[in-house]
């Protein structure tokens, strides 16, 4: 099958589709958000309002079959976290950087029908890496289940530990990447950047 990546905003048709996908992974086929806190079968949160929405189409259909999301840091919210830094204990924030400059991924799943299509997540992370670039982030922050980082390091995405596990949704741990080092040694952030330098890949079509 083919699929496609595209960024999407309230004002854009697939959003609620986007949405809908969020509920039907995190709240029906994983029970991590309860469903009657998102009547009408989206799943949304205070953080939507300040972050970039990507959605996985199934070409031939025109179906949302994935989604991921960054959160990004709000400089008029006066003590703005992110989700990470009011569910973790951090031995390791990111102090030293700048603000603007962290963006915090969630929300990145695949349909349980769709499970088996890995191409799908690597499509969504290359989305990642690409909106990334262009809005100069730096860093990214991400909780993760313990298998997911062996998983990540086998694509040479190293994210390190950042603080103790906690039970959150299950065994989660908090995690950091410096997206400009790794792209520096790494053939998988092709779609990495920044703006303001020379495109590798204007656009992610694969």
């Amino acid at each position: 099958m083919s699929f496609r990546v595209e960024r999407v905003t309230p004002q854009d048709e697939l959003f609620f589709d986007y949405l809908r996908v969020r509920y039907q992974v995190y709240c029906l086929e994983r029970g991590f958000e309860d469903p009657l806190q998102h009547p009408g079968g989206i799943e949304t949160d205070k953080y939507d309002a300040h972050a970039v929405h990507l959605a996985a189409v199934e070409e031939a259909t025109g179906q949302v079959v994935g989604c991921a999301r960054i959160i990004l840091h709000d400089p008029d919210q006066e003590n703005f976290k992110f989700p990470l830094e009011e569910h973790f204990a951090l031995d390791a924030p990111l102090r030293s950087i700048d603000r603007d400059c962290i963006g915090e991924i969630s929300r990145l799943a695949v349909t349980k029908s769709h499970c088996q299509e890995f191409q799908i997540v690597s499509k969504l992370l290359d989305h990642l890496f690409l909106e990334s670039g262009r809005l100069e982030l730096t860093h990214w922050y991400a909780a993760m289940a313990k298998g997911l980082p062996i998983l990540l390091r086998r694509r040479k995405l190293n994210f390190f530990k950042a603080g103790p596990d906690t039970e959150f949704h299950g065994t989660r741990a908090p995690y950091t990447i410096d997206l400009e080092r790794m792209a520096a040694n790494s053939s998988h952030f092709a779609y990495y950047q920044p703006a303001g330098e020379e495109r590798v890949a204007a656009t992610a079509t694969a």
